[in-house]
């Protein structure tokens, strides 16, 4: 879980939820946001990506428990099932749902 790789990921999701803040209110207040700002459009794409990968990265990613490094894959499956599975599958479908339907 702290690996190289997870930091930069996690990182990278950050980055996305501060771009998500930003454009997100701004898609309500400027008619054909995307066709203005088509960058956006390819960054919201990118994100809707990013988070399918996020999700199934998340089965695969250890956790500590008690100051112990927990990797079996069960464990983990388990654990993020009973977290954050349900919050990250909504918001991932909600994202895939407005991406297709072009209201992303």
């Amino acid at each position: 879980p702290n690996g190289h790789f997870r930091n930069f990921w996690d990182f990278l999701g950050v980055v996305f939820l501060v771009l998500d803040a930003i454009i997100l209110p701004l898609q309500f207040v400027i008619r054909g946001f995307y066709e203005e700002l088509p960058l956006f459009f390819i960054i919201s794409r990118i994100e809707v990506f990013y988070w399918c990968l996020d999700l199934i990265l998340s089965f695969f990613t250890g956790y500590l428990h008690k100051g112990d490094l927990i990797s079996k894959r069960r464990a983990i499956a388990r654990r993020y099932l009973k977290t954050w599975f349900l919050p990250d599958f909504v918001v991932t479908t909600i994202d895939i749902v407005l991406e297709a339907s072009g209201g992303g």
